[in-house]
């Protein structure tokens, strides 16, 4: 069963919100992005929004590599999505 993840837009850039979960079952940590990339943690757990220049080609590489396809993507647009006021990844 293929995945949805959404590509969250504002006018400036681009990322891909991921889980810390998501990114751990494809073989991947934190480590495994840039600093342009950025995360926060909730009760849930830990989502990180991946850079579109680099980073989110690193996680659908290694997703397509792990389930032989992949994820559906779905385009959100945000004038202030609020995700360049948060932790930056290491």
């Amino acid at each position: 069963m293929t995945k949805t993840f959404q590509h969250i837009s504002s006018p400036s850039h681009g990322w891909l919100k991921v889980t810390m979960k998501d990114a751990q079952e494809v073989g991947l940590t934190e480590f495994n992005f840039s600093s342009y990339s950025y995360y926060r943690r909730t009760l849930a757990g830990t989502e990180m929004y991946l850079e579109e220049d680099c980073d989110i080609e690193v996680f659908l590489l290694a997703y397509k590599e792990k389930h032989g396809e992949l994820p559906e993507i779905e385009s959100v647009y945000s004038d202030n999505s609020g995700i360049e006021s948060m932790r930056r990844l290491p």
